[in-house]
């Protein structure tokens, strides 16, 4: 019963941390940018924020794990 209320607890921080990138995707390329020392892309940013494939993917991976 722990490991199931633990595998719950995983998958709703995933599921969360997703919604969230797909909420705001700007803001998490910005933090990921800087975390990796790079600037980020504004028109790049702004284009992949609107893409549905993109939103898609970050489901999907969400989903995957």
């Amino acid at each position: 019963m722990q490991n199931d209320v633990e595998q719950l607890t995983a998958d709703n921080t995933r599921f969360r941390q997703a919604l969230e990138r797909i909420a705001n995707p700007v803001k998490y390329m910005q933090a990921e940018a800087e975390r990796e020392g790079n600037e980020l892309n504004g028109a790049m940013a702004f284009q992949l924020s609107n893409d549905p494939e993109y939103l898609k993917r970050i489901a999907e991976l969400a989903l995957a794990n």
